[in-house]
């Protein structure tokens, strides 16, 4: 398999050297990425991407809707933080015109605490936040009821609302916020259901987690472009450079001990 993967790497990377003129390649790669443990990741591919020549510029961002509108009109050549279905659900409420290009990695959404070690921890009436965008609310709520915690409407799926939360044994009250300002709120909240890139923000170590969902792959975040800018040498030769390094996964497994996983390489197998 480990021939198929280098051998994938190498024909993105040879697609990344046609085309493209040298004006466009005279110009730095500019990414938007959200804050988080990810980026030290980020750092390493854009270290190895130098060293062949190919400067890269990441840009952080500490919302969720700026990246899109970057890419979108232009200011930015791509970015690296959402999942399929969130992207989706921005393309149909903004009108977006953009397109997943690649996988990235996939980390399992879970529930951590400041203030409880366990699940069984949290008191009647516990303040629980989650992300208030309609994608990862649904997310946030499914994984609540994994845990056992609420239930919600037969086969309701990723939709989930709190309109849909059929049983609440615990009264537990729910705070959606902005998804970028969840991990800071663990010191308000007896709960927040997060993504472990975020929560070391907040001073939380990712492998804490008091539940992690147990199947994240349908929320593996994307490469993301605009239709006109997907076949960017610069960019398919970034990614395929972040996707070929043993330094970045190993680097992400450290970060995120088990709740990591690199569809890529099983798309690849």
């Amino acid at each position: 398999m480990k021939g198929m993967i280098r051998a994938g790497m190498a024909a993105l990377a040879a697609v990344a050297l046609l085309g493209g003129g040298a004006a466009r390649a005279e110009k730095p790669l500019t990414l938007g990425v959200s804050v988080g443990l990810g980026n030290v990741a980020m750092e390493i591919a854009v270290r190895e991407a130098r060293a062949q020549g190919l400067d890269v510029k990441l840009v952080e961002f500490s919302d969720y809707i700026s990246q899109n509108e970057g890419v979108n009109d232009g200011s930015l050549d791509a970015n690296y933080y959402q999942h399929l279905p969130y992207l989706e659900s921005m393309i149909a409420a903004k009108g977006y015109k953009l397109v997943p290009i690649a996988l990235g990695y996939t980390s399992r959404m879970a529930i951590y605490s400041k203030k409880h070690r366990a699940l069984a921890e949290l008191p009647d009436g516990a303040a629980v936040a989650y992300p208030n965008d309609p994608v990862n609310t649904g997310h946030a709520l499914l994984i609540l009821q994994e845990a056992g915690l609420i239930t919600l409407k037969p086969d309701v799926g990723t939709k989930a609302t709190l309109r849909d939360v059929t049983a609440n044994p615990r009264k537990l009250r729910f705070r959606e916020l902005e998804g970028s300002i969840v991990a800071r709120a663990l010191d308000d909240v007896d709960a927040a259901v997060i993504y472990p890139g975020f929560v070391a923000v907040a001073g939380v170590k990712p492998e804490s987690a008091l539940y992690a969902e147990k199947d994240s792959s349908l929320y593996a975040i994307r490469w993301v472009t605009r239709p006109d800018n997907a076949q960017d040498p610069r960019l398919l030769k970034f990614i395929a450079i972040y996707q070929g390094s043993e330094e970045v996964r190993a680097t992400l497994r450290r970060l995120y001990h088990d709740l990591i996983a690199f569809p890529w390489l099983e798309q690849a197998g």
